[in-house]
């Protein structure tokens, strides 16, 4: 069932040095890790289409983002869940409509 709804998210990171104790076990494997990914920052847009629905970015830099990114989603699903239950009128069928479902 497609839905009006989708967010759109993008993580900022920097590239830092791997700890040298962790990677004890991979060179026996040939492999080392040199550097690793730490999310610094994210932002999230919701996307539809309905006007009266739409929000601006959440933007968060800080400590702990991965924990304030998956709060900001459920959050965001809450609301999302709150429209969709709303009982509206579906708009009426037009011929361009019509022709896009088709397709």
């Amino acid at each position: 069932m497609k839905l009006p709804f989708y967010l759109v998210c993008v993580f900022e990171s920097f590239l830092t040095l791997a700890d040298d104790d962790d990677d004890a076990g991979e060179h026996m494997r040939g492999t080392r890790i040199v550097d690793e990914h730490r999310v610094c920052g994210f932002a999230c847009h919701r996307v539809t289409d309905i006007g009266e629905y739409q929000s601006d970015s959440a933007v968060y830099s800080g400590h702990d983002v991965m924990s304030k990114f998956y709060n900001h989603v459920m959050s965001e699903s809450e609301i999302i869940s709150e429209i969709l239950q709303k009982n509206r009128d579906m708009n009426n069928m037009t011929e361009k409509s019509g022709e896009k479902d088709r397709l």
